[in-house]
């Protein structure tokens, strides 16, 4: 028994032991997820990381935006269907829609090629700062609500002054855009598509309109005639005004007139029901965008709402017909019936032309575009589907500078408030999508260049850089173009801080920055959404400027205090420097607030950051002043 006793005891303390284990292992792993271990942050490499995700996250957003425009590419394929330059998702009976695996590489790489005209080689940081970067490598994934972006981007900062030195290499952004989701949108349209939902409202629009005819036996003399280009135009227009119209299940749609069950009794009621003496419920006005013009998907999208426009691009053509018209068969009747006229027709249709599917999130903005055909071949839906899948299209090289179309003249022109139109020397390039083809100088006497620009991209862009002024851009359009660039002026930075106990509002005296202590100012502005003018500022800065625009304008300043424990203050807010006041400037004063209690857990950090976006108080009695 003693031994029996002794096992019984020993096998307890092993399952005891075993159960401790597994208890110590799930608590770590919980409190790892929970708790998760902050990556430390040299103080020297700070402005570099913010600056840095600063721009990754811009650029992730102008990509995305950029693929919303063209229906999920930043560059379009060749010998991709296009209606007003979008792609079509549906070509030569088999689906192009961009699969999310081509959609993450190419947002990928569009960051990699546009990422330093944001962070322009860290200018902005070089004051005191020297940075070295090496390549950056890029990893994208597209979620349903999300884009995450993870970049490997080598950096050493090295103080000049001190001749200290930090590295830096990993940096992420989360955008909170559903790209996921609205590609998801799209496919599940471009799937109900294919039951011929566009092709059969157009047919129904076409039979109800008496000015278009289909089969039919008049008894009347003399030959009646129809004009095909008038039947074409009154099909564009029925088009063009009710397929505007069409819903979509499942999105945040207009509600119909009355609710769903007053059309789901009038599907319900039937002929027998009218013989048996039922009277019919009453219809809504709208009763027939119920029944033809609601697409019902698959899919929930909430916050989602999805329209349909529809190009002056349809194309019919009418069987019988002769040149631009449509006859039928007429004659008189035998000999009992020798006084009768008869004219006897039955005309079949051709009809194909596009829809642009938009797709919109309502909470961040972003709208997907992309388009379907709509075919009709011999009065029936002619789109036949055999597999649906997503398409893999290829990463293709444009050839921009290749093929030039005829010469148009190009010409630079600097605008000053008190100067408001004067040509410019300035060098002109061609921007299209990831792609740019330099073009040249406008000339010293004419400054105006002559040179063709690249056919083969529709709505690419025309820029024009001076020394002095903010980059210019056109839309090409067609035509000569003239692009304006406005004037901007060197102005120095000084930056001293308060400290601002952000519990209680209240504001203490200006000091000067401590030696362990930088800032970093970004200014941006709605009214020049191409301008942005950045600058790393320490204790020793003799040499810091940053651009005013000489114009009437009105900033965002984006000041950030760090010290050699991280994040410790700054300021947010608006600022409007009137063009007399910016000609006039020799320098502008930045008064940071400091963050008292000084922050210290991350807590803490988000809650002074939150005051510095939304407090108004401090900003009032640290304002940004201009001095001559």
């Amino acid at each position: 028994m003693g031994r029996l006793q002794k096992r019984g005891q020993l096998t307890i303390f092993i399952i005891v032991a075993v159960v401790i284990a597994i208890s110590s292992l799930l608590i770590y792993s919980l409190r790892a997820k929970l708790y998760p271990e902050r990556t430390i942050i040299d103080p020297l490499a700070e402005p570099v990381k913010v600056f840095t995700i600063s721009c990754l996250d811009q650029t992730t957003r102008d990509g995305i935006a950029l693929m919303g425009q063209q229906g999920g590419h930043i560059a379009i394929p060749q010998g991709t269907q296009r209606v007003q330059n979008i792609p079509l998702w549906w070509q030569a009976g088999e689906s192009r829609i961009p699969s999310i695996a081509y959609m993450e590489d190419s947002l990928g790489q569009y960051v990699l090629d546009n990422l330093n005209a944001c962070i322009d080689d860290f200018v902005p940081l070089q004051n005191n700062l020297i940075v070295e970067p090496t390549a950056p490598e890029v990893m994208v994934s597209i979620r349903d609500q999300e884009v995450s972006v993870d970049m490997t981007y080598p950096i050493t900062v090295r103080d000049k002054l001190r001749g200290r030195s930090a590295r830096i290499q990993e940096f992420s952004t989360i955008v909170p855009i559903p790209l996921g989701r609205a590609q998801a949108l799209g496919m599940d349209i471009v799937q109900n598509a294919q039951s011929g939902f566009f092709e059969n409202a157009t047919l129904d629009l076409m039979g109800m309109d008496k000015n278009i005819p289909f089969t039919g036996f008049d008894i009347a003399c003399g030959r009646k005639a129809w004009s095909v280009s008038a039947i074409r135009q009154e099909a564009q227009n029925l088009a063009y005004y009710h397929l505007s119209k069409a819903r979509f299940t499942g999105t945040d749609y207009t509600p119909f007139l009355a609710p769903e069950q007053t059309y789901e009794q009038l599907r319900r009621y039937t002929i027998e029901d009218a013989n048996a003496g039922r009277q019919a419920p009453d219809a809504p006005d709208d009763a027939w965008d119920y029944f033809h013009l609601l697409m019902r998907l698959d899919g929930n999208y909430p916050g989602f709402r999805a329209g349909v426009m529809v190009p002056n691009n349809l194309q019919l053509r009418a069987r019988p017909s002769t040149g631009d018209t449509m006859s039928p068969r007429s004659g008189v009747g035998g000999a009992m019936l020798s006084l009768l006229c008869f004219n006897v027709y039955h005309f079949t249709y051709d009809v194909r032309y596009d829809v642009i599917i938009s797709a919109r999130d309502d909470s961040s903005g972003f709208t997907l575009r992309f388009g379907l055909p709509v075919t009709i071949d011999h009065n029936a839906p002619a789109r036949h589907q055999t597999t649906f899948s997503t398409f893999q299209a290829p990463m293709d090289d444009l050839g921009l500078c290749r093929d030039l179309g005829p010469v148009r003249q190009i010409n630079a022109i600097g605008y000053h408030a008190n100067n408001p139109e004067f040509p410019l020397i300035a060098n002109i390039s061609f921007h299209c999508f990831t792609f740019r083809c330099d073009l040249g100088e406008t000339p010293i006497g004419s400054r105006v260049l002559q040179t063709g620009l690249p056919d083969n991209c529709v709505g690419g862009y025309v820029m024009a850089n001076a020394p002095g002024f903010l980059q210019g851009k056109q839309q090409d359009t067609g035509g000569d173009i003239t692009i304006a660039l406005t004037a901007v002026q060197d102005v120095a930075v000084q930056v001293q801080k308060a400290p601002v106990f952000y519990t209680t509002q209240a504001v203490r005296d200006t000091e000067a920055l401590a030696d362990d202590e930088a800032a970093v100012i970004r200014l941006t502005s709605t009214e020049y959404p191409d301008y942005e003018s950045s600058m790393y500022v320490d204790k020793d800065a003799t040499d810091a400027s940053l651009q005013l625009i000489l114009a009437d304008t009105t900033y965002q300043v984006e000041a950030t205090l760090v010290d050699a424990k991280g994040i410790k203050g700054g300021w947010r807010g608006n600022v409007t420097i009137p063009f007399g006041t910016a000609e006039d400037a020799g320098r502008i004063r930045f008064t940071l607030a400091e963050g008292r209690p000084t922050p210290i857990t991350d807590g803490q950090v988000s809650a002074m950051l939150d005051f510095l976006e939304n407090n108004q108080s401090y900003r009032v009695q640290l304002p940004v002043v201009v001095l001559p």
